[in-house]
């Protein structure tokens, strides 16, 4: 009489992934400027750009913008368009700022941009985008690399509802 309710059901899963076990509801998506991989310059030990700049009498010069490469891709360098100058506290690529190839007169206009993943990251009292690579998703979770380029590692603490809070804002 009660032999259909000895049996309980077991999933087995062959696709093991090592890494951080996050909620879905902690991600979130964030646009960053797509800079072609041909105008990265490197100067004493530093990665960025030229930037075209113009004095008050409209010539034009460059001057080495050191910059975060939060991803790469096959063709382009994911930047953050909020990056700022701490001397100034102005960005520093406006869109529509001309980037200069190095050895060429060939020029790129920012403003064009892709989309990536991550969390916010509060280990520091306010909250900043960490990217995350998913290796496997099930259910409400996801797992997620813990060796990624500015990424979340294991200790961090995390935004669980990442549409609750924008970048910088300071959590109490």
């Amino acid at each position: 009489r009660f032999a259909d309710l000895r049996y309980i059901e077991v999933e087995f899963r062959i696709d093991d992934q090592q890494g951080l076990k996050i909620p879905n509801t902690a991600i979130v998506e964030k646009e960053f400027y797509l800079i072609p991989k041909a105008y990265l310059v490197e100067q004493d030990g530093d990665q960025g750009f030229m930037k075209e700049i113009y004095d008050k009498d409209g010539g034009a010069s460059v001057e080495f913008l050191k910059m975060t490469i939060y991803y790469e891709d096959d063709d382009y360098y994911y930047i953050d368009p909020m990056e700022s100058d701490y001397t100034t506290g102005n960005t520093k690529l406006p869109i529509g700022t001309y980037l200069v190839q190095p050895d060429s007169q060939e020029r790129v206009q920012v403003g064009n941009t892709g989309v990536l993943k991550g969390v916010y990251n509060i280990n520091k009292g306010y909250a900043m985008f960490r990217l995350i690579d998913i290796l496997y998703e099930y259910g409400d979770y996801c797992i997620v690399s813990d060796k990624t380029d500015y990424g979340v590692t294991l200790y961090d603490h995390i935004i669980l509802n990442g549409s609750s809070v924008k970048e910088n804002d300071i959590i109490y």
